[in-house]
């Protein structure tokens, strides 16, 4: 099993017809046990969260009566926040495992002619880890009433100043937000530039980095309407779906152009 043939090193490329698996022909079944791995853990992997996110549930009720005075929040929400955060991993890890069990992924290549630039796929984890840190922010934000903190947009004193007159957690959380938001932006739009000209994505996927544009842009308005609509129920509503949204849209782009380093071990052609 520690022979590198199990890996597939220097081994031509299947051409996606069906394979006959027969255990204890001429092997054991420990031998056909390397081929299922990365799919069971990926499987167990979302069971794990699946579970972790029952356990933090029950914490956050359970301790929703400790209230914390230095960030103006309980015990059960810091517990909230850390549930929002393994709801996005979960779902980010269910869109794994149904790309990589998808016709286009096995049998097309997901739309890849040939193995996209280290650039743009670098640019989409990038993004992927910026909104994760967005999605920490933004949960503090929400659990600790800090969403009008700085009660203007997009200047953050009625003044234009670029920063604010008075300072404490809340005010430094929400600027926190807005800082990241940009930076989000400014990322979103190089991977969609990238995206567009990389020859080796078929049209679809090339064009997905338009639709994350689209969605970050409405995104950030979003957020600006819940500032001067004061807390808009439609607009804070609108903004957490659309967030969700956004961040699974991004994980399945960066998903789908890994897909060579992902199928393809090291040191083996494509």
């Amino acid at each position: 099993l520690a022979a590198p043939a199990w890996r597939g090193v220097d081994l031509p490329r299947g051409d996606g017809g069906p394979v006959l698996l027969i255990p204890g022909f001429l092997a054991g079944d420990q031998s056909l046990s390397v081929m299922a791995t990365w799919l069971r853990r990926l499987g167990w992997f979302a069971v794990g969260l699946v579970v972790l996110q029952g356990v933090v549930g029950g914490l956050r009720v359970l301790l929703d009566q400790r209230h914390i005075d230095m960030v103006n929040t309980s015990v059960g929400r810091l517990f909230a926040m850390l549930h929002a955060f393994l709801a996005q991993t979960f779902v980010c890890a269910l869109i794994a495992l149904a790309v990589a069990c998808s016709r286009p992924w096995i049998e097309r290549n997901a739309g890849l002619s040939a193995p996209p630039s280290e650039r743009v796929r670098r640019l989409g984890l990038w993004c992927v880890a910026l909104f994760f840190m967005q999605l920490i922010i933004a949960a503090v934000v929400r659990h600790s009433f800090a969403g009008l903190a700085i009660p203007t947009f997009p200047y953050s004193t009625a003044e234009n100043g670029l920063l604010p007159a008075v300072w404490n957690f809340s005010v430094v959380i929400q600027l926190a937000h807005r800082i990241m938001a940009a930076l989000i932006g400014g990322m979103i739009l190089l991977l969609g530039h990238f995206l567009w000209r990389e020859r080796a994505a078929a049209p679809l996927l090339r064009g997905s980095g338009l639709l994350l544009v689209g969605l970050i842009a409405l995104q950030i308005t979003l957020g600006a309407q819940i500032i001067w609509t004061g807390r808009s129920v439609s607009m804070t509503t609108g903004h957490v779906l659309l967030g969700a949204l956004t961040l699974a849209a991004t994980f399945l782009v960066t998903f789908v152009l890994h897909r060579c380093s992902l199928e393809i071990p090291a040191g083996t052609a494509p």
